[in-house]
């Protein structure tokens, strides 16, 4: 049953949003059991990251529905600014809650920022459409090896380096790693992230119930 579950997971409008209501409930539980820092940090962000399910949603919909006006908006738009939000969550969560600064990180991360939100508007030229192996393929295009590299390491880095606790470390950064390892030459790379949402989601909801008692 498992396995089926996460087989059709983000390959639906239904799974898509159910990834992101278990993620937001893990989120809202996780910070009412154990309302410590680290733990809302991590609840922010997996929630900030399990937005991308909405958007994906929104592009199942507009699909079945042959809405190719939406379809282009949210994947020419919708798509960097959450994927930029991501990783300024990320980087100024960490910076606020537990003092953590790099001015050249900084600097590094402005001019990422700057070129996901305008160079992702001028190549996505093409609705976003299922792929052969059922997961969505935004816009079409294949995303270069070297930018996967890169995002990976702006939304890890603040993470590994700024965080004092090592549990929410390996919460957070392990299961990113593994999911970026296994689907790093996949077309459909960015929209096959919802299984390892829901398993950080869980492990952090996990962490506050362990930590409570």
């Amino acid at each position: 049953m498992f396995y089926t579950y996460t087989y059709i997971m983000c390959k639906t409008l239904e799974t898509s949003l159910s990834t992101f209501v278990f993620t937001l409930t893990c989120a809202i539980l996780s910070v009412k059991i154990y309302n410590a820092k680290e733990v809302f940090f991590a609840a922010a962000l997996m929630f900030t990251i399990s937005l991308i399910q909405v958007i994906d949603a929104g592009i199942w919909w507009s699909i079945h529905n042959k809405n190719k006006v939406l379809n282009d908006y949210i994947s020419r738009y919708a798509i960097p600014i959450v994927l930029s939000c991501e990783l300024l969550v990320g980087y100024f969560g960490v910076n606020h809650l537990f003092g953590w600064r790099s001015r050249y990180f900084e600097y590094a991360l402005a001019a990422f920022v700057t070129f996901i939100l305008t160079y992702w508007p001028y190549k996505c030229y093409l609705n976003t459409l299922p792929h052969m192996d059922g997961y969505l393929q935004w816009c079409q295009i294949q995303i270069h090896p070297i930018f996967r590299i890169l995002f990976i390491f702006f939304l890890l880095a603040p993470i590994i380096v700024g965080i004092p606790s090592n549990a929410i470390k390996y919460i957070l950064s392990l299961p990113i790693i593994a999911t970026f390892i296994i689907n790093y030459s996949n077309d459909t790379f960015g929209a096959r992230w919802c299984w390892s949402s829901n398993i950080v989601s869980l492990l952090i909801l996990a962490y506050s119930v362990y930590m409570k008692v």
